[in-house]
């Protein structure tokens, strides 16, 4: 998925949910955003995606969990927490605070810095593909 199409992706899966949001489930074209959100293999866990985040950004994964504000630390806990909440979207922010040691306040603004970091920052984009792929994501085109 190249950066152009991930940010189509984004605007037609915004534009789904605030149609559910606002009780207008038949104005969302749920096909669109549902297939193109990829099957990941199934039984995924949170362990998983923080396994993964580490090696692929080569940090440990205690480094992950940890309260350093490190930079070579925070945006690893920031692509996290976006997988995180991408792959369990049924989660509220505290919940998933809980399972990262953080409260929902930080996860919120995890999410908003990751989700920046992925239109903006090439690097930080290439990572998210690669763990995308490494947990077993699928595209409408085949494997990442």
């Amino acid at each position: 998925m190249t950066p152009e199409e991930w940010r189509e992706f984004r605007t037609e899966w915004k534009q789904a949910s605030r149609a559910i949001a606002q009780g207008e489930p038949d104005k969302a074209d749920f096909m669109i955003p549902l297939h193109r959100i990829m099957n990941p293999r199934e039984n995924i866990t949170i362990n998983d995606v923080i396994r993964t985040v580490a090696k692929v950004m080569k940090v440990r994964e205690s480094d992950i969990r940890s309260h350093s504000r490190k930079t070579e630390f925070i945006w690893p806990r920031h692509l996290t927490i976006y997988m995180v909440s991408e792959l369990f979207p049924q989660q509220s922010s505290s919940r998933i605070g809980k399972w990262l040691k953080r409260d929902h306040t930080s996860i919120l603004n995890s999410l908003k810095r990751a989700a920046t970091a992925l239109d903006e920052d090439g690097d930080f984009w290439h990572a998210y593909q690669e763990c995308r792929a490494r947990l077993g994501f699928v595209t409408e085109r085949g494997r990442l």
